[in-house]
């Protein structure tokens, strides 16, 4: 009889140990969501304020709330994907009640490189050889395109011909922002032609 009161005991003070040490535990630490789960709609407004920064973003990847006391609004640790290179790069983004955005390099980084030769060269071309200057609505057009798989272009400024590659007839199209003149830098994409009326996007490397 002893034993099995004795065996009672120690089952009951070892259950209150670990309840007690429950309870002094931290609470755990809430999850790490990405903002774009819940926010879709904000990618294309995240994305252009990157651009409009002066940053290099050819496509919102993710985009995870953070700690920023220093911010008026929220605050994003966001990754872009970028022409031409493999690795994300990583900014901050903020957005105020507005649902307006300002972004800068994540830990205050150099920027990148200025506008590639390419770009100015692209917009020195002649008029005749721009293919939205001769068909207004092909602005539209590759702009709907290129949105469709999620990269970012405000409004198609630029598009040229480049001949018939591997898979299609190829068109190199520069974007910009839609409310005024000129091009962003690092926007400019490979749209493929197929011959069965379909089409591709992909970022012009």
């Amino acid at each position: 009889m002893f034993p099995r009161i004795l065996l009672v005991m120690i089952v009951v003070a070892l259950g209150g140990w670990i309840w007690s040490a429950g309870k002094d535990k931290a609470p755990p630490s809430p999850p790490r969501y990405d903002h774009l789960d819940t926010f879709v709609h904000h990618r294309l407004p995240i994305n252009k304020a990157i651009l409009d920064a002066g940053w290099d973003c050819s496509k919102v990847m993710h985009a995870f709330p953070v700690v920023n006391p220093a911010a008026e609004g929220l605050s994003l640790k966001v990754y872009c994907q970028i022409s031409g290179n493999p690795q994300n790069a990583i900014y901050l983004v903020v957005m105020n009640e507005k649902e307006a955005f300002s972004a800068s390099l994540w830990g205050g980084k150099p920027a990148f490189e200025p506008p590639p030769p390419e770009t100015v060269a692209a917009q020195a071309k002649s008029k005749s050889q721009n293919l939205i200057d001769r068909h207004p609505d092909n602005a539209r057009t590759y702009t709907r395109m290129i949105q469709q798989f999620d990269y970012n272009c405000p409004l198609a400024k630029l598009a040229y011909a480049q001949g018939e590659g591997p898979k299609g007839t190829e068109i190199k199209v520069f974007c910009g922002p839609a409310d005024r003149d000129g091009v962003y830098p690092k926007t400019v994409y490979k749209v493929i032609l197929r011959e069965n009326n379909t089409f591709n996007v992909q970022p012009w490397n």
